[in-house]
């Protein structure tokens, strides 16, 4: 995604398509959509955490936490992700 955002930046504004991306970002004020994602997961998580018993949302992260500690493939695990996300920051304690 964040491939086709730089690409079409680099076009709109006439940048060579060499152009480094860090430069695209800073130039335009973007950040990078990895850290928006995160940011917004984070605060699923935290909805999740601080959700009722037996709504959906609580339910549905209870099942999917539960699956994470059988798996250890991200890919289909939002739970997962999440506590892959925190351990590249050094912060995987919070899970």
């Amino acid at each position: 995604m964040e491939t086709v955002q730089q690409k079409f930046i680099k076009r709109t504004l006439h940048f060579p398509f060499n152009t480094p991306k860090y430069f695209v970002r800073l130039e335009t004020g973007q950040t990078h959509v990895r850290l928006k994602i995160f940011s917004l997961a984070v605060g699923m998580w935290l909805r999740a955490l601080r959700a009722p018993e037996d709504t959906i949302l609580k339910d549905a992260y209870l099942a999917l936490k539960r699956a994470a500690a059988n798996s250890h493939v991200p890919k289909y695990n939002w739970c997962l992700q999440l506590k892959e996300a925190l351990r590249e920051i050094n912060m995987e304690y919070l899970w």
